[in-house]
């Protein structure tokens, strides 16, 4: 799988600085299945997103990504 990183983008807690990196993922059954299967991941879809539980850093960034990427509330 090719791995392009969208962005990094850095943020701070405390005295911690702290680097992410974000990638693209599409969605595929191996993806779906490995979703499914853990409890601890969840696909959540862009029409949803206001309603899940998000870090104000981590809500800015993936609207940043919705706008200026061009997905879509379908996506």
């Amino acid at each position: 799988m090719k791995k392009d990183c969208l962005m990094i983008k850095k943020r701070r807690i405390s005295n911690q600085s702290i680097e992410e990196r974000i990638y693209q993922v599409k969605s595929n059954t191996k993806i779906m299945h490995l979703v499914r299967s853990s409890p601890d991941l969840h696909w959540i879809s862009i029409p949803k997103i206001d309603a899940i539980i998000l870090t104000s850093p981590h809500r800015r960034w993936i609207n940043k990504i919705i706008t200026d990427f061009g997905f879509s509330n379908t996506d």
